[in-house]
């Protein structure tokens, strides 16, 4: 599976993480499309939001501008996917730094809500929720069959799909 992450990983190349989804192994290649943000780069950005099949919106609880431009990377997904059921998780990341918050737990849970995303607050630090974040987009994305992708894929090929992480 492909997944978008965008503002989490801090490199466009990405990495590959070998997991077992429902009693099969999986391949899942993480691929953070937030640097560098620049116009020059769209085409590569956009080539990437095709390619996924889920979307992860992170954003940092002590950053209120990470947390306002979600919807911008939301809305652009899903006009590039044009599905509006493609799988996006939004998570608010570094909630163990409680005295610099910027955005409270509640402001994050409405926004997921009003985009019809599920919602997560982590630490990587502290590995809060991480792995529980993970498992979530992997299984939502995994029950994700848009109508248009062809019947004649390989088993092979739904192995190793992929996955961005905006």
């Amino acid at each position: 599976m492909s997944f978008c992450v965008v503002g989490a990983l801090g490199s466009e190349h990405g990495f590959f993480v070998q997991c077992t989804i429902d009693n099969e192994p999986t391949n899942i290649r993480l691929v953070d499309i937030y640097l560098p943000w620049e116009f020059e780069f769209d085409h590569l950005r956009d080539q990437k939001i095709r390619e996924a099949q889920g979307f992860v919106l992170v954003y940092s609880v002590t950053s209120r501008q990470s947390f306002e431009e979600v919807p911008m990377f939301y809305r652009r997904v899903l006009r590039i996917k044009r599905y509006p059921d493609t799988p996006v998780l939004i998570v608010a990341n570094k909630c163990d730094r409680k005295s610099e918050r910027e955005v409270t737990p509640e402001q994050g849970r409405e926004l997921a809500s009003n985009l019809n995303c599920r919602f997560y607050e982590t630490s990587a630090k502290y590995d809060v929720n991480v792995d529980a974040s993970m498992f979530d987009i992997l299984q939502h994305t995994k029950r994700y069959r848009p109508e248009r992708r062809s019947s004649t894929r390989t088993n092979k090929d739904k192995r190793n799909s992929d996955c961005v992480v905006l």
